[in-house]
């Protein structure tokens, strides 16, 4: 009697596995069909995902990613008649049967013994991988997936909308797209740079700076590469905290965008940041000879001072001068390099006898006047700078104007 009941079970099993074949079959009628039901056609597919003689085939998968690519091109098509296509309705169905098709391909990927004892692919797995080429090859030329992305741009969804854009953009690298012919049909053109670029950028506003930053490393070493792929790779490190890769970023883009003032200016702010001076000024000089702007000589200047290099400062600030004469900023600057001096000086003479300190303080007081055509230049141009109007009051006290100081 037990061995009936046996029996009887494993009929009843053999029996639903066969429904489920069919069920199979008929999901994939009901999607092709010239009056499709996907609806219950994707009811149909649920019960063959899990039951156990059908959830392991690759054919079961494929159809199941079937349903959505037939529902998708049926929404592609409204707009040959004149209709209007619902991209929400496409992106759900391509990014539903892209999971399937991930899955089927992994199933039909796995070889079989032939006749001869070899390890081949199953006749009929080669035909669904085949298939799923072709297929997500049309997914890769309707843009689907980031049409539907948009939606989720505009309510700020930033998460979602960065994986519809990884999604198009990892279909070149599907190991089922690897075919040599598959490949030169999707061309790696600057408008797939540009798609790249938008997918690290919705990755950075997404916070997932690791991601973010293997899109931009890619476009950077790519012939696509841009200066905005540069300036979010740095920012991607910066917030990873990782300096050191920030800081090779910055290097990589002085030598690819030469022209571009922002990355030159970084990696100076940088080299200030960690009071590696030398090397700033080194930078600056090369600013300089590409392009010989004002700020470049402001920069430098200031550095040479803090350094306490004052005759380079003057003669720094001097040739920025000459490129803009009323530029009140250099003015200021070009005053601190003697009030630096004049401060530098004061230490010293902290030390000395009564006699040797009255001499070093006509010093001190003769460098310090050196500054007061250069404030009083400064305020003069933009007298409504409070930071140039405090260092001119401050430079009137120490030098006992105080009725100047009083008047300002």
């Amino acid at each position: 009697m037990k061995k009936m009941f046996l029996l009887a079970g494993a009929v009843l099993v053999s029996a639903i596995g066969m429904a489920q074949v069919k069920d199979v079959k008929k999901a994939q009628g009901l999607a092709l069909s010239e009056v499709p039901n996907f609806e219950q056609a994707r009811q149909l597919i649920e019960g063959a995902k899990t039951n156990p003689e059908t959830k392991d085939q690759a054919n079961t998968w494929y159809v199941a990613g079937l349903i959505g690519y037939q529902q998708s091109e049926t929404e592609l098509n409204k707009r040959y008649l004149g209709q209007q296509a619902d991209f929400n309705v496409i992106g759900e169905a391509q990014k539903e049967s892209y999971a399937c098709w991930l899955k089927a391909d992994e199933l039909a990927s796995v070889l079989v013994q032939d006749k001869k004892g070899n390890m081949v692919m199953d006749k009929k797995n080669v035909t669904i991988k085949k298939n799923i080429a072709a297929k997500m090859l049309d997914y890769w030329n309707n843009q689907g997936l980031l049409g539907y992305a948009g939606s989720f741009y505009e309510n700020q969804d930033y998460a979602t909308t960065y994986e519809l854009y990884k999604l198009y953009i990892d279909i070149p690298n599907l190991p089922v797209m690897q075919d040599e012919k598959t490949q030169a049909k999707m061309l790696r053109d600057t408008m797939y740079a540009d798609i790249c670029q938008n997918a690290g950028v919705l990755a950075y506003f997404a916070e997932k700076y690791e991601e973010s930053a293997a899109i931009f490393a890619e476009l950077l070493e790519s012939e696509h590469r841009t200066p905005t792929a540069g300036e979010y790779l740095y920012s991607c490190y910066l917030n990873m905290k990782d300096s050191a890769k920030a800081y090779e970023v910055m290097d990589q883009c002085i030598a690819f965008f030469p022209n571009v003032p922002t990355f030159m200016q970084a990696r100076i702010s940088a080299y200030v940041g960690q009071k590696d001076y030398d090397n700033a000024v080194a930078l600056l000089d090369k600013a300089i000879a590409q392009d010989p702007q004002a700020q470049y000589f402001n920069s430098k200047g200031t550095i040479l001072t803090v350094q306490g290099k004052y005759d380079q400062a003057v003669e720094t600030f001097k040739q920025g001068l000459a490129i803009e004469p009323n530029n009140a900023e250099l003015y200021c600057n070009y005053g601190f390099v003697y009030v630096e001096k004049g401060n530098k000086l004061n230490e010293e003479a902290a030390y000395l006898s009564d006699k040797e300190y009255a001499k070093a303080r006509k010093e001190i007081d003769a460098t310090n006047k050196q500054a007061l055509p250069l404030f009083e230049k400064a305020h003069q141009l933009d007298p409504d700078n409070y930071d140039y109007t405090r260092s001119l009051k401050s430079l009137y006290y120490r030098l006992g104007m105080i009725e100047e100081y009083n008047a300002l």
